[in-house]
């Protein structure tokens, strides 16, 4: 697959995935492991950052955690759902650790194998974890 970025009539890129104000992903969105073609559309794994201020007062600024979205096979500049809350967040010791102290959980790499999918963090600038689940 090829992709290509979209502009506007101007040629400038627009973006097809922003943060939110009031949500986990308040601060900064941004991109994770390769994106998974599906039955229902292009799953999107990335990175979120929250801020305090305008994002969740009880998750900790500056704390990345990981978001799911989900945009058109046919149309990929189209998000057709997101999640509301993020799927992983930082919740042990050597992910509260590091550069950032409110924690990290920074999706790296998605593998398919062995009828699971393996998905690879960073945690707090000093580890890697993974974390798995069932393939469907």
């Amino acid at each position: 697959m090829n992709w290509v970025p979209v502009e506007n009539h101007e040629g400038n890129r627009v973006p097809v995935l922003s943060p939110r104000p009031g949500f986990f992903d308040s601060w900064l969105v941004e991109a994770g492991p390769p994106p998974v073609f599906t039955e229902d559309g292009i799953v999107v794994l990335y990175n979120a950052g929250n801020s305090q201020q305008v994002g969740v007062k009880n998750l900790g600024n500056r704390v990345y955690t990981g978001g799911q979205a989900l945009f058109d096979a046919k149309e990929p500049w189209k998000l057709l759902d997101r999640v509301v809350h993020p799927f992983i967040q930082p919740e042990l010791p050597f992910e509260k650790s590091g550069q950032y102290p409110e924690g990290t959980t920074f999706l790296e790499g998605l593998v398919h194998f062995q009828g699971k999918w393996l998905l690879y963090y960073g945690t707090a600038d000093s580890m890697v974890g993974v974390v798995s689940a069932p393939a469907k």
